[in-house]
């Protein structure tokens, strides 16, 4: 039995726990409820179906990089693939990654490291998109997000100015003395030497998969994929803040503000983005004049739809893979 994972899993459970009680302590949850009950629910299906033509561009492109590092792996399976590792990140905190690659290799015979390296690439190509967008948002409403930027600010300056420097130090001498007997044991002992090539061996094969950037970047469906999956994003949270009076007469300003906010919150390392997901949402839609009781209520409906999705189609998608040897093509994926 695998202890430190079950304490590793357990504490992300806990926090997620202890973040929603936070969060939530001392709200009307009768008037939160009633918020919701209430909701045109016609929106939240709309995000639903949104979110899973987005899934699908996300699918599309993974299938774009993996065929640059020799794998033609059908869509449908690619698609499946992704929604069983979103499954498992709701299970477990960073499980989906290893999930839709382990996948892949089980069913279509992809090697592991090219593509875990490809995953790494889609994360990368994300993060430089949410960059652009976040600029783009800042520049375009400075005004109304500079409360929110000044108190992130203030609170990476309250850390530093409270940080113990003692504490710093020894830190990082512990961290260097763990890396010198790792690097003494790579390499003195025969073992050693023996694990260190194949970990090298799989870096090389992640650092191909990563490698894939360079002639996908050059076709125009990796970029068009992109923006769809990106256009998704906006427009799964966007529409249903039509679901509720409150939020209804919100523009597209707020919405890519939300987007970012929930990006932020979903980056916390906490079970399904439970409790961190809901405070930063709630707090964005703070800025736009919208009660923290109502930012609740729409962050649980944000939230909730997204837990909704991935549940049945992620779910769907897992139980075929192991029940039916996901057997839904004929292409055997091979070089």
């Amino acid at each position: 039995m695998n202890y430190k994972k079950i304490l590793k899993n357990g504490t992300a459970i806990f926090l997620a726990i202890g973040l929603m009680y936070y969060v939530f302590e001392g709200q009307d949850i009768n008037s939160i409820w009633s918020d919701i009950k209430n909701a045109d629910l016609t929106w939240v299906y709309v995000s639903i179906a949104i979110s899973l033509v987005g899934n699908i561009a996300r699918s599309w492109r993974w299938q774009i990089l993996l065929k640059d590092v020799g794998y033609r792996v059908p869509l449908i399976k690619s698609l499946m693939a992704v929604l069983a590792g979103y499954f498992a990140n709701l299970i477990i905190p960073r499980l989906g990654e290893v999930t839709r690659c382990t996948l892949l290799k089980k069913d279509e015979n992809v090697d592991f490291s090219p593509a875990f390296g490809t995953v790494i690439t889609e994360r990368i190509a994300d993060l430089f998109i949410l960059i652009l967008v976040s600029i783009a948002t800042i520049l375009y409403q400075y005004e109304t997000l500079s409360p929110m930027l000044e108190k992130f600010s203030g609170g990476f300056a309250e850390f530093f100015a409270n940080l113990d420097l003692l504490y710093l130090f020894l830190v990082i001498i512990g961290l260097l003395s763990l890396i010198v007997i790792i690097y003494l044991i790579l390499t003195k002992t025969q073992k050693g030497k023996a694990f260190r090539e194949k970990i090298k061996s799989f870096l090389s094969e992640v650092v191909r998969g990563i490698g894939s950037i360079k002639k996908s970047g050059k076709d125009p469906s990796f970029w068009i994929s992109t923006a769809i999956i990106w256009v998704c994003y906006f427009f799964m949270s966007y529409v249903i803040f039509w679901s509720i009076p409150a939020t209804s007469n919100l523009g597209v300003g707020a919405g890519m503000a939300v987007l970012i906010g929930g990006g932020i919150g979903m980056s916390v390392p906490v079970q399904g983005g439970f409790g961190s997901y809901h405070a930063v949402v709630a707090f964005v839609l703070g800025l736009y004049d919208i009660s923290e009781q109502k930012g609740l209520s729409m962050a649980t409906l944000l939230h909730s739809s997204q837990v909704f999705f991935i549940f049945l189609f992620g779910g769907i998608s897992l139980l075929i893979s192991f029940a039916k040897g996901f057997s839904l093509a004929d292409n055997d994926g091979k070089k």
